[in-house]
């Protein structure tokens, strides 16, 4: 009897597509599972593989009037001066972290069936890597007129996550996006 070979090479592509996404799917559990409690620490994790730690951050307040809280906290490895003046920062290892908050204190999941999103970046290389947490929490925990404090556990894969606490000031716009500078009152 003569072997089918096109049957054979279907079968074990998708065994082994079958076996490697539940062996995936086992490890992602696993580091979750070990990460869900806040860190007291700064933020910091892994990006890209490597080490990295947060060394600067801003909240970007967004310009929607019908949504005056939600913003982009934005994390750089490399520290800023004036960071909210700061066009479009550029960490000197081309890596960074960002999710998406409401500026009112209370913890939100991370997901994209939350409407919380994060997301690591990876500009060491090409092209850019960008990476959205499948899984995690935020908590904001202090919202005053020109900062706000919390921690947050953000989770890709073992190459991608980041745990911690963190300050950042809260950067208004009053042109609607073009330029920011530290919110001034409650109102901005």
């Amino acid at each position: 009897m003569r072997p089918n070979w096109p049957i054979a090479l279907i079968t074990i592509s998708w065994c082994l597509g079958t076996a490697c996404s539940v062996v995936k799917e086992e490890k992602k559990e696993k580091e979750v599972g070990a990460s869900d409690t806040y860190a007291t620490t700064p933020i910091s994790g892994t990006i890209g593989g490597a080490a990295w730690t947060a060394a600067s951050g801003r909240l970007l307040m967004g310009t929607d009037p019908d949504s005056p809280n939600q913003g982009n906290i934005e994390f750089y490895s490399q520290s800023f001066t004036n960071i909210c003046e700061t066009r479009k920062p550029d960490a000197a290892d081309k890596k960074s972290f960002s999710m998406n908050v409401e500026a009112v204190v209370g913890e939100k999941e991370i997901g994209v069936l939350t409407g919380k999103s994060a997301s690591f970046v990876d500009g060491s290389g090409d092209p850019v890597q960008l990476k959205a947490a499948g899984e995690g929490k935020h908590s904001i925990d202090i919202v005053t007129t020109t900062s706000v404090s919390g921690k947050v556990i953000a989770f890709y894969d073992a190459d991608h996550s980041v745990i911690g606490t963190f300050t950042v000031p809260r950067c208004c716009s009053a042109d609607r996006g073009v330029s920011y500078a530290l919110c001034k009152d409650a109102a901005e």
